[in-house]
Formats: structure tokens, C-alpha cells, sequence
């Protein structure tokens, strides 16, 4: 029932009011009564009335006064002020405080039945709205942060190439707010043992970033990857920032091992000047990242302090490493075992020093982790508890024994993973097409756009694609945007450059040469058939 309070300093008034209506039958209930204004103000917070019947002549605290702190302190309260005053200025200002409606005595039962049903119709019309508002206020909050790690995650893995006024559209529209540049981007790799559960594992990451936060606190956006490493934007503005975030990182390192336990490694990567430095900077902290298998854990590592990297990465081919990662996630077991051969005799005929070569391979392995990570599967599950893989490689004495153990690390992988081949390109592919068949309207729509959709390498996606379904990519899109062509020829209303656009094709002369090579039939060929079809159809009618 919806509660009506009753606020009159004349005792038989309030008495008439509580008695002559059956309020019961209208689904009301009176639920206090007041003498005065003042009184009433004070049982309001009490009683928590829906609707207030209040008269304006009373002493003190006046009706309309009422009416106006009882306004500013509930403003969801609807007020309907009775008064034996017929005057304009009154119901002026009534209506212009908020109040509901302005009833004159002497008046007719109805009239005020009529008000006080109208006012509950308003009250649950407006209960709906707002429920339905907090209902999309809570969506929006519980959504906010996975959207959130998903854009900077496609920051940084380098999805809005040479789309960054995307990225800054994204960024304001959903008032996510990035540190000002130059910054950095840093990667953390937290040593939580392994028996702990994930329940207890994501407790301690919380507690960890707490600690980050209270650390790091001006301009830092902290948010994971889809390998729960914890990835830090820090702005570094200003003279000696640099400097302020390392030693900051070695106090992160010292607190989290000293209140929560475990050790963690802190990857730095490039000074940001620019959005587009973002995917740099986080390959840089990758790579200074994957040195604490050299260096150790338990330490902030800076790729500018990586003197030897850039030669590395200059003396060992990234297509070797490119043919390694794609065989591997089609496991084509064969053709990973000869790449494997082809690196081995590169890196033995190139001299490099061991150091190097332990780079190197441990880069090999973080590969093929990764790849367990798109897959979904546990690093322990595939390879069991008591598994070190990169003590292993220190541990190796020769290079062939480090090759060997690589290589049979990405063959046990593969054979793990080949009973599920199937059903994991399967969904890639029905991701990609699915994403085309949702956007195939745009005319400046790329291969890279569909790869970054699915969070593949273009290159991998394109040999997928072609494997599993048995056409190109661009055989796909060209096929969807042929099919709606067609379809939109019908319609006699859309001249040739609606259909190109809406087609998915921005110039009219291009989509008609695409269409007829397609069709093997002109557009202006196929709205005649169309048209003659129809004709036919009627004459049989």
C-alpha cells in the first residue's frame, strides 16, 4: 500500500480525511498525522510517506513553507496542499515548489480520490523508471570494467594501429582516463605459489594492486591481460620521474614480498610520446620482462638498462620466430620440428655468446606459454606440478641440450592440443565471420581489423581461415557483401551509390565492376531480371 500523511492543525479536519474515505479500497494507507508543519517535518524521516495531504493555514510553519523544505530535504515526496485560500498566487506558487495539486475547501470526496490515484499512477510510473534506470546504471558499472580492460588491452597489443583518434574517442566516451604523456608502460609477473587456489590467488593480486596504488599514486591506470599479468600506464611528467617510478617499483617489490609473501618482477618498457609508442613500449616490457629468467625475480628490470636486446633481436631473423609461432598454433608437428632444425643451425653457425642463446630460447618458451594461454589450459595441467622449465634451460650444460628441451617442450605441447584443433579453429573462424557479418558495411574495413577482433596475428588468421573453410578472408567478406548487394538491388527506391555504400563499398564504379566479376552479371542486368521476374509473376497471377 502506498502511505499518505496528513498534516492539519485542526483535529476534526485530520479526523474527516483519516475517516470519510475508504482509503483501503484505493490501495492507500494512512500512516501518520501531524499538527503543524514543524511536527510534520520531523515525522517524515519516521513514517516515510509517499503522499502529503497539508493544509496552508496553519501557524508557524506555513503549508507552503512546508511544502518547500519538505521538497528540498524528500524530493521524491508528492505534496497535494488543501486550503479554504481560492487565490492564484497560492496555487502559483504551489506548482512552482512541486507541489502535485492545489485543492480548495470545500471540495467533493471524488476530487481528492481522483488527485491522490492520479499522484499514485505518477509514483509507480516513476518507481519503474527508476528502477529501470538503476537496473542500466548497475549493467553499465558491472560491464564498465571489462570493457575498460579490453580497450587498453587492445592498446597495447597494438589493435588501433594507425587508428589512435579510435582509441581517444573510445577513452572519452567512456571516461576512462590514461595517465597524460610521456608514460610508461610496465609489466608485472607476481610469484604466487602454485598450491594456493584461485580464490586465494585473486585476494592477494587485489591486495597487491592496493599496495601498487598507495605507492603509485598519481597518474597510474593499472588493468590485467588476458595472461593475468597486471599491466601498469604510468605518467612520468616532470623532471626525475623516471627515476621516482623505478625506485617506487623497488618499493612495490619490497612491500608486496614483505606484507603479502611473494616475490613479483617489474618489466619496464620505452618512454611513451606519442598513443601509437603504446604497443611499443609494452613489447619492450615484455622482452625486459622475460630477462628475469637471466637476471632473476624479485626485481624491477628496465629495457633501456637491456644493452645487448636490440642486438639480438637484429642477429636472430623475426621470420624464424614468425614460421615457429604460426606452425604452432595450426600444430603442424612436422613442419615445428624443422623450424626447429633451421634455428638451431642459425644460431650454431652465428657464434653467438651462451648468454644470447639462453635469451633466445627462453624467448622460445614464453611463445609457446603464450600460446597455452589463448587455448585456455593451466601451464601445470599440460605439463604437471613439478614443472620449471626455465631453471631447466639455466641448468642445460650445452646448447643442443637447451634446443632439445625446447623443441620437446612445443612437441608435447602440440600433441596435448591436437585433440582440441578442431573445435578451437572452428571458433575462430565462426568469431571472424561472425565479426564480418557485423561490419561488413564498412568500406575502410581490413584484414588486420578482423585479426584484432579474434586477437590474432593476420597472418595466422588468413592461414585458418583458408584451412578450415576453404576460401580467403577476402573471398568471405566479398561473399556477405555480394549476398546484401543482391538484396538491396531489389528495392527500386536505392539508386547504385546507396547500394555501394551500404554494400560496404564507398566508390559506385568499383562496386560495380566487383559485382559483375562476382555475379558474372551487371547490376543494371540483374535489376532487369529482377524486374522481369516480377512481371512474369504478376502475368501468372
Amino acid at each position: 500500500m502506498y502511505q499518505i500523511m496528513i498534516i492539519d492543525d485542526e483535529t476534526y479536519f485530520r479526523e474527516y480525511l483519516r475517516t470519510t474515505i475508504p482509503w483501503e479500497c484505493y490501495d492507500f494507507e494512512i500512516c501518520d498525522e501531524a499538527s503543524s508543519g514543524e511536527e510534520g517535518l520531523l515525522k517524515i524521516p519516521i513514517s516515510k510517506p509517499d503522499i502529503i495531504l497539508v493544509d496552508i493555514n496553519m501557524p508557524g510553519v506555513n503549508g507552503i513553507d512546508f511544502a518547500k523544505q519538505a521538497k528540498e530535504k524528500y524530493p521524491g515526496i508528492s505534496i497535494i496542499i488543501i486550503t479554504g485560500y481560492n487565490e492564484f498566487e497560492y496555487a502559483r506558487q504551489a506548482l512552482k515548489i512541486g507541489v502535485f495539486n492545489y485543492i480548495s475547501k470545500p471540495f467533493e470526496k471524488q476530487e481528492l480520490i481522483d488527485s491522490v490515484i492520479s499522484l499514485k499512477n505518477n509514483i509507480i510510473a516513476r518507481k519503474k523508471k527508476d528502477v529501470f534506470i538503476n537496473n542500466i546504471q548497475k549493467q553499465y558499472n558491472e560491464t564498465l570494467p571489462a570493457i575498460k580492460n579490453n580497450i587498453l588491452n587492445n592498446a597495447v597489443k597494438g589493435a588501433y594501429l594507425n587508428k589512435y583518434n579510435e582509441l581517444r574517442i573510445e577513452l572519452e566516451t567512456l571516461k576512462i582516463t590514461i595517465p597524460k604523456l610521456p608514460f610508461l608502460v610496465s609489466i608485472i609477473k607476481v610469484d604466487i605459489p602454485k598450491e594456493y587456489d584461485l580464490l586465494r590467488r585473486k585476494e592477494l593480486k587485489e591486495k597487491m594492486v592496493l599496495l601498487i596504488n598507495s605507492i603509485v599514486y598519481d597518474e597510474c591506470v593499472i588493468f590485467e591481460d588476458n595472461s593475468n599479468k597486471t599491466i601498469l600506464l604510468t605518467g612520468i611528467s616532470g623532471e626525475g620521474k623516471y627515476k621516482l617510478f623505478i625506485r617506487r617499483c623497488n618499493e612495490i617489490i619490497q612491500n608486496v614480498n614483505k606484507s603479502l609473501g611473494f616475490t613479483l618482477t617489474i618489466g619496464i618498457g620505452i618512454v611513451c610520446t606519442e598513443l601509437s609508442d603504446i604497443p611499443i613500449s609494452f613489447e619492450k616490457a615484455c622482452i625486459a620482462l622475460k630477462n628475469k629468467f637471466l637476471l632473476g625475480n624479485n626485481k624491477t628490470i628496465e629495457f633501456y638498462s637491456l644493452k645487448f636486446e636490440a642486438e639480438v633481436k637484429e642477429i636472430f631473423p623475426f621470420k624464424l620466430k614468425n614460421d615457429l609461432l604460426m606452425h604452432t598454433r595450426l600444430l603442424d608437428g612436422e613442419i615445428v620440428q624443422e623450424t626447429f632444425s633451421v634455428i638451431y643451425n642459425f644460431i650454431k653457425s652465428s657464434k653467438l655468446p651462451i648468454d644470447y642463446i639462453y635469451i633466445l630460447y627462453t624467448e622460445l618458451l614464453s611463445l609457446c606459454f603464450s600460446y597455452l594461454d589463448e587455448y585456455g589450459y593451466n601451464i601445470e595441467k599440460v605439463f604437471g606440478l613439478d614443472f620449471h622449465p626455465f631453471e631447466e634451460i639455466i641448468n642445460k650444460q650445452t646448447m643442443t641440450e637447451v634446443h632439445d628441451y625446447v623443441s620437446y617442450i612445443y612437441g608435447k605441447l602440440i600433441s596435448c592440443l591436437n585433440d582440441n584443433k578442431k573445435i578451437h579453429s572452428v571458433k575462430i573462424v565462426d568469431k571472424a565471420k561472425k565479426y564480418i557479418d557485423n561490419n561488413f558495411q564498412r568500406n575502410d574495413l581490413l584484414i588486420e581489423d578482423i585479426a584484432a577482433s579474434v586477437f590474432f596475428h593476420p597472418s595466422y588468421l588468413r592461414f585458418l581461415f583458408k584451412k578450415e573453410t576453404g576460401i580467403t578472408l577476402g573471398d568471405y567478406l566479398t561473399g556477405v557483401r555480394m549476398l546484401k548487394a543482391r538484396e538491396l538491388l531489389k528495392n527500386p527506391k536505392l539508386n547504385h551509390t546507396e547500394v555501394a555504400n551500404m554494400s560496404g563499398y564507398s566508390d559506385a564504379a568499383y562496386f560495380s565492376k566487383c559485382f559483375k566479376k562476382y555475379n558474372k552479371i551487371s547490376t543494371s542486368e540483374y535489376e532487369k531480371n529482377i524486374n522481369a521476374n516480377s512481371l512474369n509473376w504478376e502475368t501468372r497471377k
